[in-house]
């Protein structure tokens, strides 16, 4: 249990000395110093250096080993890679993103390798080099195995999806939704943190449209893992009379069927022009002008889609993320926010993500820190059994 205590203290400080363990964890000196030794002789810790003031000798300092506590985050759409390596002690995250030009398992995986060993710089190669990759896609996953069953981009959907990416990057895999991600990240240090209930939507150009519902911080992923998947949707308004299609609700189809009806584009617009048009009348509003048709339609639409949601759960905020949602900005919070008084009897707290384009990165992250940990521990846990009292 000391060992453990230690590693997460290395964990939040980043590094200590033996005195800083005494203090903050109520241990003595010598069982200070007994249980670095032992993290050290595990290859859990190493001694970085020393500090002292003028006189007396000069303290040790350990943090955890290099590449032993490392993360990878991995956001896949059907068009492009993003990645992040970082640490457990949350050093600033290092970031690639790349076109995915092919989509096959191992292209995909050897290019995953790639730009994680670019961002590595010169850590040390090896089995632990990669504690644990937490890979987010657009698909729906089995919540016991997590094999991805349902994928946008049906190459994912192959068992040796897993394996390849697994040898690629010498490291555990485990597959997430994207929209999932967002949620952990937003319940973890977005503006949803510390909020006893949450919904979360999500629309952009890469992750599609998402809603996912969070209770005391954990998100709710459902029986069999599609809870939050609206993608398969029509816009609710447009159900009776069979006037929308599937995927025709919340998202850039959404917008550029709103914009060509009011003449803003023609029949040929795509996820950039849906961004573009939402920013400009985002603009107009900050010089003085009013909300425009444009934001007001995708505001009411959205509204729409979450009232059902927000009846049943009640939740205490509502979060806007994604793409489309930031270029809409304070705009189209408003609008949602407006609309929503239209349903329910009391209209929860809608609130715009400050996360950007990092969400799904951070949450990631967040996942695989939390796995990282657990092996890490576990880890101490054997060799403090094996190496006897």
């Amino acid at each position: 249990m000391n060992d453990e205590a230690a590693l997460a203290v290395l964990v939040r400080r980043g590094r200590a000395t033996a005195g800083e363990l005494s203090s903050e964890l109520g241990l003595s000196r010598p069982t200070s110093y007994a249980l670095l030794s032992r993290l050290e002789a595990a290859g859990l810790v190493v001694e970085t250096g020393r500090r002292g003031g003028r006189t007396g000798p000069r303290a040790r300092m350990y943090e955890l080993a290099p590449g032993l506590s490392r993360i990878v985050g991995i956001e896949l759409s059907s068009s492009r890679i993003t990645l992040a390596v970082a640490d457990l002690a949350e050093q600033p995250l290092a970031t690639a993103s790349w076109p995915l030009h092919e989509r096959e398992p191992e292209a995909v995986a050897r290019l995953a390798g790639a730009l994680v060993r670019r961002l590595s710089g010169s850590l040390p190669a090896g089995a632990h080099a990669v504690r644990h990759a937490v890979v987010g896609l657009e698909g729906v996953l089995d919540p016991e195995t997590n094999d991805v069953t349902s994928a946008a981009v049906p190459e994912w959907e192959k068992p040796r999806f897993r394996e390849v990416l697994a040898r690629e990057l010498r490291s555990e895999v485990t597959f997430a939704r994207v929209t999932e991600l967002a949620a952990i990240a937003e319940n973890t240090e977005g503006v949803a943190r510390g909020a006893d209930s949450c919904v979360l939507f999500t629309a952009g150009d890469r992750m599609g449209v998402g809603v996912v519902v969070s209770v005391g911080g954990a998100v709710r992923v459902g029986a069999r893992g599609y809870a939050g998947d609206v993608s398969r949707l029509p816009h609710p308004s447009a159900v009776a009379d069979g006037s929308a299609a599937p995927a025709d609700w919340g998202g850039v189809v959404s917008v550029l069927r709103n914009a060509r009806q009011l003449g803003l584009v023609g029949g040929g617009g795509v996820a950039r022009d849906a961004l573009a048009l939402l920013e400009g009348e985002g603009e107009g509003v900050g010089r003085g002008g009013a909300p425009g048709a444009l934001v007001r339609r995708y505001g009411a639409e959205v509204a729409a889609g979450l009232a059902p949601v927000a009846v049943i759960l009640d939740p205490e905020i509502v979060v806007l993320s994604g793409p489309l949602c930031a270029a809409g900005g304070e705009v189209l919070r408003d609008e949602v926010e407006r609309n929503l008084r239209d349903f329910l009897p009391s209209v929860p707290r809608v609130l715009l993500s400050r996360l950007g384009d990092q969400a799904v990165l951070r949450g990631a992250l967040h996942v695989g820190r939390s796995h990282a940990r657990d092996s890490v521990y576990e880890t101490a846990r054997v060799y403090a059994l094996s190496s006897g009292p």
